[in-house]
């Protein structure tokens, strides 16, 4: 089993922690196997200790920053993704990342200053432009966001959320277009109610109120499909 495996791996991990306690190397990687278990608060502790036996590891800094971002911890991930920027400073995914926490706390003139040089030092990465893309929306210029979520979705064509993030935008100045796009979406990821219902709204706003009627009918049978699955589930978990 899956689990069985973690376990088995966790167990490895921990004793070459125990054969090599000073190595910051081996804390990592245990905090890395630790994070993959959902154990969230071990890998911290184990990136930190990882930190603070070489200050100057920057793959330990930036996976004790992701750590705290996912804690919610953003200001000290902040803190540990400027501490990786300052060792590392040509590291493209450390400012996006940094872009991304700074965004999450509202400091969006710093935030579109990382993540033009992330673009800047690494311009044909998806995700870079995709947050870009989300940056720029929440400064409420959403015109400049525009390119970069059509950018995000010509390098990775087979992401629904850039799909459908750049289709929905698409379809507030040309609704055919943006549904051209979300069609892609809906194809890509069938039965998504939050796919079908831009689609639906595009194809509306493009005046195929046909389309949009047939388009929101699926969205309403994959919502049923969906309560019902979730009432299947909790009937299987409630019997267990």
């Amino acid at each position: 089993s899956r689990m069985g495996n973690t376990q088995g791996a966790l167990d490895d991990f921990r004793r070459v922690v125990a054969l090599q306690p000073g190595s910051a190397e081996a804390h990592n990687n245990l905090g890395v196997a630790l994070d993959q278990a959902g154990d969230l608060a071990g890998a911290i502790e184990e990136f930190q200790k990882a930190v603070a036996r070489n200050p100057k590891f920057v793959a330990g800094i930036l996976n004790l920053a992701q750590a705290m971002r996912d804690k919610g911890v953003l200001p000290a991930a902040i803190e540990n993704y400027r501490k990786a920027i300052a060792l590392e400073p040509d590291s493209a995914d450390a400012h996006a990342d940094l872009a991304f926490t700074l965004k999450r706390v509202d400091r969006l003139p710093e935030a579109v200053k990382e993540i033009s040089k992330a673009e800047q030092l690494s311009p044909n990465v998806a995700r870079t432009q995709f947050y870009y893309g989300e940056i720029l929306t929440q400064t409420g210029d959403q015109a400049a966001a525009l390119p970069h979520y059509e950018r995000a979705v010509r390098l990775s064509p087979n992401d629904v959320e850039f799909r459908l993030k750049y289709g929905s935008l698409l379809a507030q100045t040309d609704p055919s277009a943006g549904a051209r796009e979300l069609q892609e979406a809906a194809r890509l990821a069938p039965g998504r109610v939050d796919v079908l219902n831009a689609l639906g709204a595009a194809l509306r706003r493009a005046g195929d109120e046909e389309g949009a009627k047939e388009v929101f009918r699926q969205s309403r049978e994959a919502s049923a499909t969906f309560a019902q699955r979730s009432e299947a589930t909790l009937d299987t978990n409630k019997a267990i």
